[in-house]
């Protein structure tokens, strides 16, 4: 090898290594992932062949189809979109989101997203006023709903089908309403993190 071809390749090596590096970088730069798994509800069997669309507000910045396990992968471009969405074209979502409130600058673990998103929810009474026999518990968003006084501390129902609607990247929250007879009807809110990892409990206090 004469000196001539030993300097060409000793320059050339070092420039493929840079392009090889550049080219790298500006994919990291540019695209952005997000994945996960589409399940019917809490028993996490996968949906199938299932069209996804990743938005923001108005701006489609990805579409996808689930595969046989339920699986999809979002590629878009890195921007300032704020909060992402993901939805569907298919009638069994209802308004069409399926998930809220992704954050879009952030590496994300991967997504669980259920069609339904039902908990297991545990209703106890904490009683401050009994009342009689002539009074009448409702509780306005189960289908365990009408109880005759007296009231009793302590457990009063379960309700394992309670439906959470839109899912949301930061979690969801179990909203409990009733009231006394024709009284005003109180809301209890339990927020939550994790979806379907535990029995909901909460507590309705009755004065």
């Amino acid at each position: 090898m004469n000196l001539t071809s030993k300097y060409l390749i000793q320059t050339l090596i070092p420039l493929f290594i840079g392009c090889t590096k550049e080219q790298n970088k500006n994919v990291d730069l540019k695209n952005n992932v997000i994945e996960g798994s589409l399940l019917y509800d809490c028993q996490k069997k996968g949906v199938s062949d299932f069209t996804l669309l990743l938005t923001s507000k108005t701006l489609v910045l990805d579409t996808c189809i689930t595969d046989q396990f339920g699986n999809f992968k979002f590629v878009f471009l890195n921007g300032n979109y704020g909060s992402l969405s993901i939805k569907s074209e298919n009638s069994l979502s209802g308004s069409g989101n399926l998930m809220t409130d992704i954050p879009s600058k952030v590496p994300l673990e991967p997504l669980n997203i259920f069609l339904e998103a039902k908990e297991i929810v545990e209703v106890h009474l904490s009683v401050n006023n009994s009342y009689t026999e002539y009074d009448t518990l409702y509780i306005t968003n189960s289908t365990h709903g009408i109880y005759s006084g007296p009231f009793e501390n302590g457990h009063l129902l379960t309700d394992s089908n309670y439906v959470l609607g839109i899912n949301s990247y930061y979690g969801g929250e179990i909203r409990i309403g009733f009231k006394i007879n024709n009284g005003p009807i109180n809301n209890v809110i339990l927020p939550f993190m994790n979806y379907c990892d535990s029995i909901r409990k909460i507590n309705l206090e009755i004065n």
